[in-house]
Protein backbone atom coordinates (compact mmCIF):
# COMPACT_ATOMS: atom_id res chain seq x y z
CA UNK A 1 0.00 0.00 0.00
CA UNK A 2 1.72 3.34 -0.62
CA UNK A 3 2.56 5.19 2.00
CA UNK A 4 3.58 1.90 4.92
CA UNK A 5 6.72 1.01 4.74
CA UNK A 6 7.83 -2.60 4.96
CA UNK A 7 9.93 -4.04 7.53
CA UNK A 8 13.24 -3.94 5.99
CA UNK A 9 12.67 0.46 4.70
CA UNK A 10 12.12 0.35 8.76
CA UNK A 11 14.93 -1.02 9.62
CA UNK A 12 17.15 0.52 7.07
CA UNK A 13 15.27 4.08 8.11
CA UNK A 14 15.86 3.71 11.62
CA UNK A 15 19.79 2.16 11.07
CA UNK A 16 19.08 -1.14 12.11
CA UNK A 17 22.06 -3.64 10.78
CA UNK A 18 25.44 -3.19 11.32
CA UNK A 19 25.49 -2.82 15.49
CA UNK A 20 22.45 -5.09 15.60
CA UNK A 21 23.20 -8.04 13.27
CA UNK A 22 22.51 -10.86 15.90
CA UNK A 23 19.14 -10.06 15.86
CA UNK A 24 16.65 -11.37 13.95
CA UNK A 25 14.08 -8.31 13.80
CA UNK A 26 13.49 -5.35 15.18
CA UNK A 27 11.15 -5.98 17.67
CA UNK A 28 13.85 -8.40 18.92
CA UNK A 29 15.87 -6.14 19.09
CA UNK A 30 13.78 -3.19 20.56
CA UNK A 31 12.61 -5.74 23.35
CA UNK A 32 16.41 -6.64 24.62
CA UNK A 33 17.06 -2.76 24.65
CA UNK A 34 13.88 -1.94 26.63
CA UNK A 35 14.55 -4.41 28.82
CA UNK A 36 18.03 -3.53 29.58
CA UNK A 37 17.67 0.08 30.22
CA UNK A 38 14.40 -0.91 33.04
CA UNK A 39 16.55 -3.19 34.40
CA UNK A 40 14.43 -6.11 33.77
CA UNK A 41 16.62 -9.23 34.49
CA UNK A 42 19.42 -7.65 36.12
CA UNK A 43 17.73 -6.94 39.76
CA UNK A 44 16.78 -4.07 38.61
CA UNK A 45 13.25 -2.43 39.93
CA UNK A 46 12.25 -1.33 36.28
CA UNK A 47 12.39 2.39 34.39
CA UNK A 48 12.17 4.57 37.16
CA UNK A 49 14.10 3.40 39.28
CA UNK A 50 17.05 3.59 36.30
CA UNK A 51 15.79 7.28 35.40
CA UNK A 52 16.42 8.59 38.64
CA UNK A 53 20.14 6.91 38.87
CA UNK A 54 20.80 8.72 35.76
CA UNK A 55 19.65 12.03 36.52
CA UNK A 56 21.42 11.70 39.98
CA UNK A 57 24.43 10.27 38.56
CA UNK A 58 26.12 13.47 37.47
CA UNK A 59 25.97 17.26 37.20
CA UNK A 60 23.92 19.75 39.16
CA UNK A 61 20.15 20.77 39.44
CA UNK A 62 19.25 24.19 39.05
CA UNK A 63 17.35 25.48 42.30
CA UNK A 64 14.94 27.21 39.88
CA UNK A 65 13.75 25.17 37.13
CA UNK A 66 14.89 22.23 39.00
CA UNK A 67 16.52 21.00 35.74
CA UNK A 68 20.02 18.90 35.50
CA UNK A 69 23.20 20.61 34.17
CA UNK A 70 26.67 18.82 33.40
CA UNK A 71 29.16 19.85 35.89
CA UNK A 72 30.90 22.29 33.67
CA UNK A 73 28.08 24.47 33.50
CA UNK A 74 28.63 27.38 36.02
CA UNK A 75 24.81 28.63 35.56
CA UNK A 76 21.55 27.35 34.17
CA UNK A 77 21.31 27.98 30.37
CA UNK A 78 17.44 28.33 30.83
CA UNK A 79 16.94 30.32 33.73
CA UNK A 80 20.40 31.89 34.30
CA UNK A 81 20.16 31.13 37.70
CA UNK A 82 24.21 30.68 39.34
CA UNK A 83 24.83 27.21 40.28
CA UNK A 84 25.79 27.15 44.21
CA UNK A 85 29.18 28.13 44.76
CA UNK A 86 29.79 29.57 41.67
CA UNK A 87 28.14 33.07 41.94
CA UNK A 88 31.58 34.40 41.36
CA UNK A 89 32.36 33.01 38.41
CA UNK A 90 29.23 33.83 37.09
CA UNK A 91 29.45 37.36 37.75
CA UNK A 92 33.21 37.74 36.09
CA UNK A 93 31.18 35.72 33.20
CA UNK A 94 28.89 38.85 33.22
CA UNK A 95 31.55 41.66 33.35
CA UNK A 96 33.14 39.79 30.07
CA UNK A 97 30.11 39.76 28.52
CA UNK A 98 29.77 43.34 29.17
CA UNK A 99 32.70 44.66 27.97
CA UNK A 100 32.51 42.39 24.66
CA UNK A 101 28.54 44.41 24.06
CA UNK A 102 30.31 47.32 24.79
CA UNK A 103 33.13 47.25 22.55
CA UNK A 104 31.26 45.57 19.34
CA UNK A 105 28.76 48.83 19.90
CA UNK A 106 31.92 51.18 20.34
CA UNK A 107 32.89 49.55 16.80
CA UNK A 108 29.37 49.60 15.68
CA UNK A 109 29.15 53.52 16.53
CA UNK A 110 32.72 54.16 14.92
CA UNK A 111 33.10 55.75 19.22
CA UNK A 112 35.53 54.63 22.01
CA UNK A 113 34.54 52.03 23.85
Amino acid sequence: KEGEWSAKEWEEWCGYGDEDAGYEDYEAYYDEEVAAAAGAGSGGAGCLSWMAQQQNAAGWQCNGCRLRWDEDKVECCVCEIPRPGYEDKVKEKQADKAKGQAAAAAAFLGTSA
